[in-house]
């Protein structure tokens, strides 16, 4: 379909390359748009975008439940020592500085 790498190369990437370089003359600008919408119709071919719109017909609907569950004594140790890390007590004393945000701290433990 898209031939052997070289042949990619020489038919599809090389021509487009070219026509995005800031010195492309027109002429290659020009072939580099045209080799662009051919390989994009080539590979719209094999590609199936599925839309929500159409997903909505054929799946159930969506429904969210939230559990509340005790966490187990490993997790819930971690959370201590997280809530006890000078990462997460900067962040709890001192919100308006903001410097460490909640993902920072989380990957401090580490």
């Amino acid at each position: 379909m898209l031939g052997s790498i070289a042949e990619f190369r020489r038919k599809f990437e090389n021509p487009i390359l070219r026509s995005r370089d800031s010195f492309a003359s027109d002429k290659d600008k020009e072939k580099g748009e045209e080799m662009l919408k051919e390989l994009l119709a080539l590979v719209n071919r094999c590609i199936i975008r599925r839309t929500a719109s159409i997903l909505s017909k054929y799946l159930p609907v969506k429904i969210e439940q939230v559990v509340c569950c005790k966490p187990s004594p490993v997790q819930a140790a971690i959370y201590k020592s997280f809530v006890n890390s000078k990462a997460a007590r900067a962040v709890i004393t001192d919100e308006k500085k903001g410097v460490v945000t909640a993902l920072s701290a989380i990957t401090n433990l580490k």
